[in-house]
C-alpha cells in the first residue's frame, strides 16, 4: 500500500514539473514573437547594421545630433556594451535602412542613478539650457568603443580622464563663450604636482579630474554640493593628504574654518587648484609668501621690510619665509605652546636655519616695524637718526651742488681752457703711487659694494631683480659684495698703517699737533670754515672766487665721510654675516638694528658719492667730463694757479715746489684712464637715477 501511494505521489510531482516546462517555453516564444512584433530588426545580427556603419568612408560623417555614424567593429566588439545588440540603444530603428533622424540614446535605461546625478550637474543643466557644446555621455565615455572605468583603455581610466575632459576645458573661446572660471584647466593642471605625477609618472594615486570634482554630480565650486566648494574641499584633499588634513583640524587656520569662519582658509586658499606646484620648487616657496600676505597684509610688509623678506623678493628661496617659522599645516596661534613661534620653541625653531644660533638670538624680530616707537624704541630711534641723518647731509650738500652749478657756468667763460695731460710739460704731485692704487681699489670695491648691495635695499624694484638676476642670482652677488668688503677693510687698513705711519716720522719733525692740524692734514681747521664762507658768497656774487690750499673743505668731508661710513657699514655688515657668533654677545634684535644702519649708511654713501662728489671731482663745468688726477697723481700748472694757488705758494715759500714736478702720462695710459672712468662715472649715474625713482615713485 505503501508503495502504491508514494508511486502516485511521484507521477504527480512528474506531471507539475512537464506542464510547468511546457508553459515557461511557450512563454519564452511568445516573448520571442512579441519583441520581433515590435522590433523587427531585432532578430538580425549587428552585422546588419556594421555594413554600413563600419564602412571607413563614413568616417567624417556626423548624424543631425552631432555623433559620429562611424562605427569601429574591432572597438565595439572590444567594448563594455558588446554583448548588448545595437537596438538596446537605439531602441527607436524599425526597418533598414532607417530613418536618417533618430532619437538621442537614453543611457539612464540602464544607468538611472548616474543619469540621475548627471541631470543635476553643471553639465546636465547645461544640457537642458539648450547648451549642446557641454559634455554629455557620450562625450566623455564615446558612443561606441565604451569601456570599463579601470580598463586602460578607457576614456575615463584615470590616466585618460584629464584629456577627456581637456578637450572643453582647454579651449579659452569656450570657456569665455560659457563663463567658464578657468579658461585653460587642462594646461594648468597638466603642469601642476597631480597632473605631472598622473600623466607623466603614471601614478594612479595622484589627483584626477574626478577626484577632485566627481564623476557625474559636477557642480559649481559655488555650489555646496561640490566637493571643492569652501565647506568641502578639506575632507575631498584629505581623502588622500589624510596626515595633513589631521594637522589642518587641530591648527589654528582649520579650527576657524570648523567653526564658520568663511575667511579662515583652507586647502584652495593656498594651493590654486589647477596649478598646484610641487612645494619643493623654488617658485612655489616664493608664492605661497604672497598667498600668506593675503590675509597677513600688515605682517607681510613688515617681512618685506627685514632681511629675510628683501632677500625672498629677489627670488631667492634659500632663507627664513612663512613656512619656515610658523610651519605649513600645524599652524597653531605664538601663545599656544605647540606653535613653532612659541616663546619656549623659537630658539629651535632659529636653529633650523642657523645650528649654532644661541638662545638670545631667538630675540630677532623678523616683522621689522620702524615706525612703531611703542614696541621697539631702539628700531624707532635708530631709524630716526640715520633718517635724520640722511636729510641733513643731502639737503646741505644738495642746495651746495646746485648753487656751485649755478655760478659755475655764470662763470665758465672765466676757466682755463684745458689742455691735454700729456703735452703738458710737467705736472705738480699730488697723490703718491701708493694712495692711487688705494683709489684704485676704492673704486673696484664701492661699485662692486653698489652693484650687489643696493638690489636688496630697493628688493621692491624691477630693476633690482634684474640686476641681481644678470649678477648669477642673490647668493652669487652675496659672494660678490663680501669680496668687496674685504678689499674695503684691506684699503683701510692698509691707509691707517700708512697715515700713522707718516704722523709718526713727521711729527718727530714738527710736533705732532703741528702735523695733526697742518695744512697738509686732512683734519678739518678753521680756514675750512672761512673757505666755506668765501665759497658761499662767490656763491651769490659777493665775491671772488676762494683759491685753496692742498684741502679744499668738500674733500675734506669726503676723506673724514670714508673713516664714518667703512667702520659703520663695515661692522654692521659683519653683524649680518656673522648672525649667530654676534648673538653670543649682543641680543638678537641687534642684528635688526645692524640692519637698519647698515642699510641706510650704505643708502648715504652711494647717494653722496654717485650724486654729490661725482659733481665735485667730475661734473662740475670747469672739470667736465673728467678730473683724471687720482690716476695721473698730478696738476697742471694752470689748474694749480686757478684752484689750489694758496698750496702753491706755500710750497714755493718752503722751497718744495720744485721737487712736485714729475713727467705727464703717455697718451695710451691717459686713454685707458678716460675708458676706465668713464665706465665708472657711468655706473654709478645709472644707478644714482636708479635710486631715485624707487626712492620717490615706490
Amino acid at each position: 500500500m505503501e508503495t502504491i501511494l508514494y508511486r502516485d505521489s511521484f507521477r504527480f510531482k512528474e506531471n507539475i514539473m512537464q506542464s510547468f516546462a511546457k508553459w515557461t517555453s511557450f512563454s519564452f516564444f511568445a516573448a520571442l514573437l512579441l519583441l520581433c512584433v515590435s522590433h523587427p530588426l531585432a532578430a538580425q545580427q549587428d552585422t546588419d547594421c556594421l555594413e554600413c556603419h563600419a564602412d571607413s568612408e563614413m568616417a567624417d560623417t556626423l548624424s543631425a545630433h552631432g555623433n559620429p555614424l562611424f562605427v569601429s567593429k574591432k572597438a565595439f566588439v572590444a567594448s563594455a556594451h558588446a554583448d548588448n545588440g545595437c537596438v538596446s540603444c537605439h531602441a527607436d530603428i524599425d526597418e533598414l535602412p532607417h530613418a536618417e533622424k533618430l532619437k538621442l540614446v537614453s543611457c539612464g535605461e540602464c544607468h538611472d542613478q548616474q543619469e540621475t546625478e548627471y541631470k543635476g550637474s553643471v553639465h546636465g543643466i547645461a544640457q537642458i539650457k539648450g547648451h549642446t557644446e557641454a559634455a554629455s555621455c557620450g562625450e566623455c565615455h564615446t558612443h561606441h568603443a565604451i569601456r570599463p572605468i579601470k580598463d586602460p583603455a578607457s576614456s575615463v581610466y584615470p590616466m585618460n580622464l584629464p584629456e577627456t575632459c581637456g578637450k572643453c576645458h582647454s579651449d579659452p573661446k569656450l570657456a569665455e563663450k560659457y563663463d567658464i572660471a578657468v579658461p585653460e584647466a587642462f594646461q594648468e593642471y597638466s603642469r601642476s604636482v597631480h597632473g605631472r605625477g598622473l600623466m607623466m609618472g603614471g601614478l594612479l594615486v595622484s589627483a584626477s579630474c574626478a577626484s577632485c570634482h566627481g564623476s557625474h554630480d559636477i557642480h559649481l565650486n559655488d555650489n555646496p554640493k561640490s566637493p571643492m566648494h569652501a565647506s568641502n574641499v578639506t575632507n575631498t584633499c584629505g581623502a588622500c593628504h589624510v596626515g595633513v588634513l589631521r594637522w589642518y583640524k587641530k591648527s589654528v587656520h582649520g579650527k576657524r574654518h570648523a567653526a564658520g569662519d568663511n575667511k579662515a582658509p583652507v586647502c584652495t586658499s593656498c594651493h590654486l587648484g589647477h596649478q598646484i606646484a610641487n612645494p619643493e620648487r623654488q617658485e612655489a616657496q616664493l608664492a605661497a609668501l604672497s598667498k600668506c600676505g593675503g590675509c597677513h597684509e600688515k605682517e607681510l610688509a613688515t617681512y618685506r621690510k627685514s632681511y629675510h623678506g628683501k632677500v625672498t623678493a629677489l627670488g631667492y628661496a634659500g632663507i627664513a619665509k612663512c613656512s619656515d617659522c610658523h610651519g605649513i599645516h600645524r599652524v597653531f596661534h605664538s601663545s599656544d605652546p605647540r606653535s613653532t613661534v612659541h616663546e619656549n620653541n623659537l630658539a629651535t625653531t632659529c636653529r633650523n636655519c642657523h645650528p649654532d644660533a644661541p638662545a638670545a638670538m631667538a630675540s630677532f624680530k623678523p616683522h621689522t616695524d620702524y615706525h612703531d616707537k611703542k614696541d621697539w624704541p631702539a628700531g624707532y630711534y635708530t631709524w630716526l637718526f640715520m633718517t635724520l641723518l640722511l636729510l641733513s647731509v643731502f639737503s646741505f650738500f644738495g642746495l651746495h651742488t646746485i648753487l656751485w652749478l649755478i655760478r659755475s657756468a655764470i662763470d665758465r667763460k672765466n676757466s682755463p681752457p684745458q689742455t691735454p695731460l700729456h703735452l703738458e710739460p710737467y705736472l705738480y704731485r699730488r697723490f703718491d703711487k701708493l694712495h692711487m692704487f688705494l683709489h684704485l681699489l676704492v673704486i673696484v670695491s664701492f661699485l662692486g659694494l653698489a652693484l650687489t648691495g643696493l638690489p636688496l635695499k630697493f628688493s621692491y624694484a624691477g630693476w633690482a631683480h634684474s640686476l641681481a638676476h644678470f649678477l648669477g642670482g642673490f647668493e652669487s652677488a652675496a659672494y660678490m659684495h663680501r669680496i668687496c668688503s674685504i678689499i674695503t677693510f684691506g684699503y683701510l687698513l692698509t691707509h691707517l698703517i700708512y697715515i700713522l705711519r707718516a704722523w709718526y716720522q713727521r711729527g718727530r719733525k714738527l710736533g705732532y699737533l703741528r702735523v695733526l692740524f697742518g695744512p697738509d692734514s686732512p683734519i678739518p681747521r678753521w680756514q675750512d670754515l672761512k673757505d666755506f664762507l668765501a665759497m658761499t658768497k662767490w656763491f651769490f656774487g659777493q665775491g671772488a672766487k676762494p683759491s685753496f690750499d692742498r684741502w679744499t673743505y668738500w674733500e675734506k668731508f669726503d676723506y673724514l665721510a670714508v673713516f664714518w661710513g667703512v667702520p659703520v657699514i663695515g661692522l654692521s655688515g659683519l653683524v649680518l654675516w656673522f648672525p649667530e657668533l654676534i648673538s653670543h654677545f649682543l641680543p638678537g634684535w641687534a642684528i635688526n638694528i645692524a640692519m637698519i644702519i647698515h642699510s641706510d649708511e650704505a643708502l648715504l654713501a652711494t647717494g653722496f658719492i654717485f650724486a654729490i662728489h661725482f659733481f665735485n671731482t667730475h661734473l662740475r663745468p670747469d672739470k667736465f667730463p673728467l678730473d683724471p688726477v687720482i690716476f695721473t697723481g698730478g696738476l697742471s700748472c694752470k689748474e694749480l694757479d686757478h684752484e689750489r694757488k694758496v698750496f702753491k705758494e706755500r710750497m714755493r715759500k718752503e722751497g718744495r715746489l720744485k721737487e712736485l714736478e714729475q713727467q705727464p702720462p703717455s697718451a695710451d695710459y691717459m686713454k685707458m684712464v678716460r675708458v676706465f672712468s668713464f665706465a665708472a662715472v657711468t655706473i654709478g649715474s645709472i644707478l644714482l637715477i636708479l635710486m631715485i625713482i624707487s626712492a620717490f615713485w615706490h
